[in-house]
């Protein structure tokens, strides 16, 4: 069903890409493609999170045309 992605996030992965995949694919806006739910392993939970937390905190919401945006609204 479109519209209900998920992820599920097991120990072995790799957190970083992830966190990364999982925030822009939650943030793209207009599409019924867009990740809605994260399952996240009990033991990588708060590293996830750490993780997640540490993409948002590089993105930049502006000008599509400044190099510096990471993020169009």
């Amino acid at each position: 069903m479109l519209g209900n992605g998920r992820w599920i996030v097991l120990g072995d992965a790799d957190l970083a890409a992830r966190a990364k995949a999982a925030v822009y694919g939650a943030l793209c806006s207009g599409s019924l493609l867009c990740d809605e739910r994260v399952l996240v392993e009990r033991g990588v939970h708060d590293d996830f999170v750490d993780a997640v937390l540490a993409e948002t905190d590089v993105m930049r919401l502006g000008d599509p045309f400044d190099a510096r945006t990471t993020l169009v609204r």
